[in-house]
């Protein structure tokens, strides 16, 4: 079963739970008619409605990756908050922004350095929203997967590091003894997926031959997204013509069978994107972002007053690309 038929059934089951129902059922019908109705009023509804929460739930993390979506701010204690609690995220979520929030996923750093980790993700549960979080596996051992499933985590979302580009740490050893754990009972072995990005076929070949024998149920494969401190010219570059190696290869594994492959792949209009309309991101320091890629900054407004942020949603409303977009690979996705 692939990730995203799981979270609709979680999310189901859950709704009895949930707060703002009829918010909540208004975001969801407008999701699935947007995808056959453009219409520039729902569009602009659902940016300031949105279905998916990105917290970059703290700023430390335990890796150093010069490809990092967020590298211009971890563990730099100069930009203020690093983490995020349990009081603030309670905070957070009585704002009107969270209002219609189905899917919460916790990002970072690392999140299970953030102390109120499990605590966060019972909360969310508590309220109906389901809750993927996505780690580097270097904390996770047995007592913590086992408290995971207890507090009703939906979806762990492991990435895969053969090393990192400094060549500091890796964790393939971390990968295959949570998979042995999870298989053993610690953690349904259905609801942890393996995420890998690179920038040639080779490497994505790599990374899902590893997931293969690893004995991972679902594999993700992300791409690169380029930013001031990653740019497009820099050694993290994906190279001309790699997107259409990509989506071969991906054709290639899925009729293979031997996992969920789950990647980018339904082109729509190249003047829009899924994230920005469907998702915001929050970071410890109460600053928001448009997705998930992009850190979350004052150029985007807070959470109290995200002016800021519908105003950059409404340019892909109008059909107008902003510049920090221009070479993300999500363009033109209808979903993701």
């Amino acid at each position: 079963m692939k990730p995203r038929t799981r979270l609709t059934l979680d999310l189901i089951r859950s709704f009895p739970r949930a707060e703002s129902k009829a918010a909540r059922t208004a975001a969801i019908l407008a999701y699935t008619v947007g995808h056959l109705a453009k219409w520039p009023a729902l569009e602009r509804w659902q940016a300031r409605h949105p279905l998916h929460a990105y917290l970059l739930l703290t700023a430390r993390c335990n890796m150093s990756c010069d490809d990092c979506y967020f590298v211009d701010v971890i563990n730099d204690k100069t930009v203020g908050r690093l983490d995020f609690d349990l009081a603030q995220v309670k905070a957070n979520y009585a704002r009107s922004l969270f209002r219609t929030i189905s899917r919460v996923v916790l990002i970072g750093g690392e999140p299970t350095m953030n102390k109120d980790f499990i605590d966060i993700v019972r909360f969310f549960r508590s309220k109906g929203v389901v809750v993927s979080v996505t780690s580097n596996v270097l904390k996770i051992n047995r007592a913590l997967l086992e408290q995971m499933c207890s507090a009703g985590l939906n979806i762990l979302n492991m990435s895969i590091y053969r090393k990192t580009e400094r060549g500091q740490k890796y964790n393939l050893d971390a990968i295959e003894q949570v998979l042995k754990d999870a298989h053993s009972g610690a953690f349904d072995p259905e609801r942890i997926v393996l995420s890998f990005h690179g920038i040639d076929t080779e490497s994505y070949r790599w990374a899902y031959g590893f997931a293969v024998n690893a004995g991972a149920r679902g594999l993700l494969f992300n791409r690169q997204f380029y930013t001031a401190s990653n740019p497009a010219t820099g050694p993290f570059a994906e190279r001309d013509g790699f997107g259409y190696e990509f989506e071969a290869l991906c054709r290639q594994i899925q009729s293979e069978r031997k996992l969920n492959l789950y990647f980018v792949s339904i082109v729509g209009e190249p003047n829009t994107c899924p994230f920005t309309t469907n998702a915001f991101s929050i970071g410890p320091a109460n600053t928001l972002s448009p997705c998930c890629m992009v850190t979350p900054n004052n150029e985007f407004g807070r959470i109290e007053e995200p002016t800021s942020l519908f105003s950059f949603k409404d340019m892909f409303v109008n059909r107008q690309v902003p510049p920090l977009c221009k070479q993300c690979h999500m363009l033109g996705t209808r979903h993701f």
